[in-house]
Order: structure tokens, then sequence, then C-alpha cells
């Protein structure tokens, strides 16, 4: 199912990519595996697929990682997939294309993730402090910080 997202049809990629959400959770993946999928996933070439892709991240993966943007980087082990990491974040912290996290999450869910989404890059400014900060933490606070400047988040 995996190698389907990678396909030449669109259709065929989004078919796959809903499967994968639907049916594969975050924890029954590998790294590399992840990785793979976003890669495809996560393209400018075809829009649809990429919204399917922010999907797979808001609706599937960083519900099963509890809304935490940083247990969904370590997922990925960003330090071999800076890339991909920095492209997560930034859909992480817009939840998604044309507000898609407010429309496809619950009211309670939204606030949970905001929550968390705080805590988070509360928790990176607190690391720096102790010199303790991971390389998700510093990515999730650099995409921030860049964002900040110009982009709008969900909060």
């Amino acid at each position: 199912m995996i190698q389907r997202v990678r396909d030449v049809s669109s259709n065929v990629r989004l078919a796959a990519l809903a499967v994968l959400q639907e049916r594969l959770s975050f924890s029954k993946l590998s790294p590399a595996e992840r990785v793979l999928i976003l890669r495809s996933a996560l393209t400018t070439r075809c829009k649809a697929t990429r919204i399917a892709g922010e999907k797979l991240i808001v609706c599937g993966w960083l519900k099963d990682c509890g809304f935490s943007v940083q247990k969904l980087l370590e997922g990925l082990e960003v330090n071999y997939s800076e890339e991909i990491g920095e492209k997560v974040v930034k859909v992480c912290v817009q939840g998604g294309e044309g507000g898609l996290a407010k429309k496809l999450l619950s009211k309670n869910e939204i606030n949970e993730y905001e929550s968390i989404l705080e805590k988070d890059i509360e928790s990176v400014v607190e690391a720096e402090k102790e010199a303790q900060v991971t390389c998700e933490m510093a990515l999730l606070l650099r995409v921030k910080v860049r964002m900040k400047k110009g982009e709008k988040s969900i909060f």
C-alpha cells in the first residue's frame, strides 16, 4: 500500500492515502515508511495529493500522537529528513490548507490541538534555557519563528 502513494495516477495516490489514514496508525509504520509516504504526499506537483497528505498528518498521525508535534517529529526521525520535518511542522502549525483541521476535527479536538501545540512550543523555550533542546524541538521553533514573520497559524 505504501508504494501506491508514489503511483503516477493521482486517483491511486489519493486512494492509498485514504486507506493508510483509515487502517494504519502512526505506530504501525517505521520512520522510513512514514518519511516515504510524506515525501510523496506533500508534493507541490498535485494539490489533491498534498491536501490528502495534510489530512493524513492532521486527522490521522497527529491524533495518534496525542496532537503533540514533538512526538510526531520524533517518529519521523527529522535529523535524517529535515525537509520533511519542516513541511510537517508547517502543516501542523497552519492546521492544513484552507483550515483543514478546523473543518475536519471537532471543537474539542481543535481546542486540545491548539493547547498541546502551544505547550510544545513553550517546552522548546524552557528546554533552550537548560540547553536540552532536541533536533525536533529546534525544528519546531525554527519553523514557527519563520511563520510568525508572515504566515498564518491556527493560534
